[in-house]
């Protein structure tokens, strides 16, 4: 997400969105878990899938933690307009 004003507004519907994605992907793993039955090529390739969905947690995690710091510094939206209000008011 590239750091300009429109960038920042919607910073609380990105955490929400990419926490839901993690979800996803950890209720994904579970399923290939609890499915590594079958021929070796099979489980071979579960393992591959639950090594690449975990680095995928991982990254999301982060990328979480990242937005949540962001948020605390810049604010959203709501900030945003309480920051122009206010410099309205001083300006008339």
């Amino acid at each position: 997400m590239a750091d300009s004003k429109a960038g920042y507004r919607y910073l609380t519907g990105y955490i929400k969105l990419t926490g839901i994605a993690k979800g996803s992907l950890e209720e994904l793993k579970l399923d290939y878990e609890n499915s590594r039955f079958g021929t070796k090529t099979i489980q071979e390739c579960a393992n591959l899938l639950i090594t690449l969905i975990s680095l995928n947690i991982f990254l999301l995690d982060r990328l979480i933690k990242s937005l949540k710091v962001k948020h605390m510094r810049e604010g959203g939206l709501t900030e945003e307009l309480y920051r122009k209000r206010i410099n309205y008011r001083n300006k008339t």
